[in-house]
């Protein structure tokens, strides 16, 4: 059984301008921040995805406002917070990991940030070969002896060839008619039955 390797985005948030360094683009319009980030803000992508950078709060009616956030969930600190992974909304497109930092008295805290594109395509939905999760209906693309497992699009138009489809998504152990069972994401510290598995039939 081989684990499904599933990347949660580690991104700043920038919430307030003073934050920022650099100047922003003219076309950029910050939305209202001194409450951090809240269910149905809006986001934009970093400038240059290749070289990485931050997600940034935008108005929703800026152009280069692309998702919208679905869920914020407050994380704990220290290795609970470092360990947590993200429950998302089904349909979620992207879980960032939020750093918000205040000037004013220097506060730092940590979140999930869940978001979905505010149009099509929608990596997240079954079968759109992406989002945080893996869910009934996602494909997958296996090397020989499940060496390499990475989720693709079920629709064959992704980078790579769908040769699995998951069923269902149990806990410990896939029931019988399933091809191969591939772990996904962490079991609960010291509870290994704990462990969720996708379950996915060879197409």
């Amino acid at each position: 059984m081989r684990g499904l390797a599933k990347t949660v985005v580690s991104v700043t948030i920038l919430f307030a301008v003073a934050a920022c360094s650099g100047t922003p683009r003219e076309t950029r319009t910050p939305s209202p921040a001194d409450d951090g980030l809240n269910v149905a803000d809006c986001l934009a992508q970093p400038e240059s995805a290749a070289t990485g950078g931050s997600w940034s709060e935008v108005a929703c009616d800026d152009p280069v406002a692309i998702a919208e956030a679905t869920a914020v969930e407050s994380l704990p600190g220290g290795i609970a917070g470092a360990m947590a992974e993200p429950d998302c909304p089904a349909g979620t497109d992207y879980a960032l990991r939020a750093t918000d930092f205040r000037p004013v008295g220097r506060d730092v805290s940590w979140s999930f940030v869940c978001a979905r594109n505010l149009k099509p395509p929608h990596p997240g939905d079954p079968g759109g070969g992406g989002g945080p999760d893996i869910v009934a209906g996602d494909c997958v693309h296996t090397t020989e002896n499940l060496a390499a497992v990475k989720e693709t699009r079920c629709d064959g138009k992704g980078k790579l060839k769908p040769t699995h489809k998951v069923t269902m998504v149990a806990t410990a152990i896939c029931p019988p008619g399933n091809d191969v069972s591939i772990k996904v994401g962490r079991a609960q510290f010291g509870q290994p039955l704990s462990q969720k598995v996708a379950c996915a039939k060879a197409l």
